[in-house]
């Protein structure tokens, strides 16, 4: 593979991947169910009828992330990473803003989608190519993003929650996310 000023290009791709695994798991998968109490209280909707929007937030991901391979095969990693960086900021965005249920259960279908196309899979599909010895430890340092955004976002949100509601918690990050995966995608020549 490439070599850029002696250092191999594929760590370049382990830092975005990283990046978005930040982003991807720190909003996609440990986001949902911090919104579940703000939602609650905000507009009164029952516990029951969150959590079932936060479980189609993963069963949609779940659909999705089984028919990655053939997407990607079909439009393109970059491409559909892309494409899941915007349904999953437009997703939590319609987590923040909807006004009825059907709203919020419509959002889902974003959020889990987008959170598919920039999870696990995806960053396998990212990294893998360039790696063969070391695949492993690249793999692992790429992952670290799952955990990094578990504590970040968590505990961003929370404190946004309590502190300016459940609009501002959720606005802000899918803003920051999007500009971010986007850019960082931008700058990775493989995109």
């Amino acid at each position: 593979m490439a070599r850029r000023s002696g250092v191999f290009f594929g760590w370049r791709v382990v830092s975005a991947a990283l990046v978005l695994a930040v982003l991807g798991w720190g909003m996609g998968f440990y986001g949902p169910p911090i919104y579940l109490q703000a939602i609650r209280e905000r507009r009164g909707w029952s516990v029951g009828l969150i959590s079932t929007a936060v479980t189609l937030h993963f069963v949609v991901g779940a659909v999705v992330v089984a028919n990655l391979p053939r997407l990607h095969a079909r439009i393109g990693v970059p491409f559909a990473t892309k494409a899941g960086a915007i349904f999953f900021s437009v997703g939590v965005l319609g987590w923040a803003s909807a006004a009825a249920p059907w709203q919020l259960f419509v959002a889902t279908l974003f959020s889990g989608a987008g959170w598919a196309a920039t999870g696990a899979a995806a960053v396998n599909a990212i990294v893998s190519p360039w790696f063969v010895r070391t695949r492993p430890a690249a793999l692992s340092m790429a992952y670290n993003g799952a955990s990094i955004g578990g504590v970040v976002f968590s505990l961003f949100r929370g404190v946004v929650l309590f502190g300016a509601g459940i609009g501002n918690a959720t606005s802000l990050p899918p803003l920051i996310a999007q500009s971010n995966s986007l850019k960082t995608a931008y700058r990775a020549w493989w995109l």
